[in-house]
């Protein structure tokens, strides 16, 4: 199984954050991860470099994101579209 590479989701999750924010659709998504996005967003534009600790806020906040979309694992996603695309193609 492919999964999603660290670079790409700082990429998604910063995308979430900068392009989301206001969207009610991705509303629990930014309140949960409060942390994450943000700091996914500093490491995607490399305001910031990533430690461990920032790396397991991200891990938990691309996890919390795929949850939230109903996508049960990781098959490696290149963008927040493929995600959604993704969970549309198998809703129940």
């Amino acid at each position: 199984m492919t999964e999603t590479t660290f670079d790409t989701k700082c990429n998604i999750l910063g995308e979430v954050w900068a392009e989301h924010f206001s969207d009610p659709k991705f509303a629990k998504v930014i309140e949960y991860n409060n942390v994450g996005l943000p700091l996914a967003f500093a490491v995607d534009v490399q305001l910031v470099e990533s430690t461990p600790r920032a790396e397991a806020f991200i891990e938990e906040s691309f996890l919390y994101l795929l949850e939230a979309f109903g996508v049960a694992e990781d098959t490696g996603f290149d963008n927040l579209d493929d995600i959604v695309f993704f969970a549309l193609d198998n809703q129940e």
